[in-house]
């Protein structure tokens, strides 16, 4: 974003809380984790939703960390 600040949320979460929209609304895949893409189990899983906090726009770079475990893959 315009700060170039490494943020540690996901689309439709609010800034700050390290986690993605189903761990705010209680619904991940897996009850232990707060993103989907942390659940690790057989089924593909995803995290989606919009990144409207204006300050933190344009996203200019994505780190996707954790994709060495066993069947874990990620795409964006």
């Amino acid at each position: 974003g315009r700060t170039n600040e490494k943020q540690t949320y996901w689309g439709g979460a609010r800034p700050g809380v390290r986690q993605c929209a189903c761990g705010l609304e209680g619904n991940c895949a897996d009850a232990k984790h707060l993103c989907n893409c942390d659940a690790g189990g057989e089924t593909w899983t995803s995290d989606s939703g919009l990144l409207s906090y204006k300050d933190h726009l344009p996203v200019t770079r994505i780190h996707i960390g954790d994709i060495n475990r066993t069947n874990s893959e990620a795409a964006y």
